[in-house]
């Protein structure tokens, strides 16, 4: 109503060497990603320049200051590796894998993937393995924690069904859909 902002925000960007360089541009008034919006640049120069309701750091304290916290987490959707969001071109990623153990019931279920410390693309073609336990009747959640070098993957499986079991195997990604298990 005034005219005046009311709002500061504050980028934290972790301090590495693959994404510290954000912290200069933002602070000068630059956008540190290309954005179809055609927007966001002059926005982002007038927040630093022109209001100063924006600045970027590294340290992790100003985060105490802030009454909304929102995080971002990278993506390189330009990178060929990862597909490209503004054509729709994407590359495929099967996952298969042999268990062991003791399983009773049916169930039909969909799984999402949480992946944890992946730094490139083809880090996910390898085998993560760990132990995995379900017990439903009717439906039902569960997540297992899988861990292959630095990655760690977390698939969240829900399913429909009755089941009862506790297996240890792995999972395998791979570029090429195939029914072999190993």
């Amino acid at each position: 109503k005034t005219g005046k902002h009311n709002k500061f925000v504050i980028g934290m960007q972790r301090p590495s060497t693959r994404s510290f360089w954000k912290i200069e541009l933002l602070n000068r008034g630059l956008s540190p990603v290309k954005a179809e919006d055609p927007e966001v640049d002059p926005l982002i120069a007038a927040c630093v320049k022109e209001h100063k309701t924006l600045i970027a750091t590294y340290t992790h304290e100003a985060m105490k200051l802030a009454d909304v916290v929102v995080v971002d987490v990278q993506c390189d959707y330009i990178k060929r590796e990862l597909g490209n969001m503004r054509t729709g071109e994407t590359e495929k990623v099967f996952w298969h894998g042999p268990s062991i153990g003791t399983d009773f019931g049916a169930s039909g279920s969909r799984t999402m993937f949480l992946i944890y410390n992946l730094k490139q693309p083809g880090g996910l073609m390898r085998n993560f393995t760990g132990v995995d336990g379900s017990a439903y009747i009717v439906g039902g959640v569960g997540i297992t924690f899988l861990k292959g070098g630095p990655v760690i993957m977390a698939p969240i499986r829900s399913g429909l069904g009755f089941r009862l079991g506790a297996n240890l195997g792995y999972i395998r990604f791979t570029p090429l859909a195939t029914w072999n298990p190993f």
